[in-house]
Order: structure tokens, then C-alpha cells, then sequence
């Protein structure tokens, strides 16, 4: 478990999902209720972005809880 301190608040950077949004090189964080305190998350509108330096290995255990397992 791997936990990181902001704001005061600590959270398990295991538990961040993220998914890149279509036709941008952009993340989208699946986890909002880490978001608002994360010091990495971007708040747009309804939606946050992840900026986070993982982001790419968020991106893929999202990617590798959703595929079906062979």
C-alpha cells in the first residue's frame, strides 16, 4: 500500500483509477473522492483530471480491471 500526504490527508494512491478521454492526452480521474484533496487532481467542471506522475499506471489498472481475465 502506498499512501501520499496532502492537504493534511493522507489516501492509498492504489486505489486511484484513471482513464484517458478520447481524442486528448488528457486523464480523467475515476475517483473522485480522492480528487479533492489530492494535490495532483485538476478540478474542470464536474470532472477532474489527473495529473498525477502514476497517472499512466492508474490508466492501466483501470484498464486491467475491466478486461476480462484469459
Amino acid at each position: 500500500m502506498i499512501n501520499e500526504t496532502y492537504v493534511g490527508k493522507a489516501f492509498n494512491t492504489e486505489k486511484c483509477r484513471a482513464k484517458l478521454m478520447e481524442g486528448l492526452d488528457v486523464a480523467h480521474c475515476l475517483v473522485p473522492e480522492q480528487a479533492v484533496f489530492c494535490g495532483y487532481s485538476l478540478s474542470f467542471g464536474y470532472r477532474y483530471f489527473c495529473q498525477h506522475p502514476c497517472r499512466n499506471e492508474f490508466m492501466e489498472n483501470t484498464e486491467n480491471l475491466q478486461s476480462p481475465t484469459q
